[in-house]
This record gives C-alpha cells, sequence and structure tokens, in this order.
C-alpha cells in the first residue's frame, strides 16, 4: 500500500513533499511600493526613515 499525505506516494511514504498536517506558518511584513516626488515623501516620513531614491 501506497503512502504519503502528498504525492508521490511511496510504501513507507517518506517521498512527499510536505508532511502531514498540522502546519505551521508565520510571518510578519509590511511592504509598500508607490511613485512619488521624492522631496513629498521625505517632509512626512518619521524620522529614521528614508526614502528609496
Amino acid at each position: 500500500m501506497l503512502k504519503g499525505f502528498n504525492y508521490p506516494l511511496t510504501p513507507k511514504g517518506k517521498s512527499t513533499l510536505n508532511p502531514p498536517p498540522p502546519w505551521y506558518y508565520s510571518a510578519d511584513f509590511l511592504n509598500i511600493e508607490f511613485w512619488s516626488d521624492p522631496a513629498a515623501v521625505a517632509a512626512v516620513l518619521p524620522s529614521g526613515l528614508d526614502p528609496d531614491p
């Protein structure tokens, strides 16, 4: 009998790409991209942040 959670299924079930659930994912990020006048952005940025040229 073939075993495993995902393909490829094998007799021992050890060739699957993902282990059986439960899976735990975690990420914290913020990504903002827009086009603007660099001088206008620099005027409103908090101290310690610089606009990307």
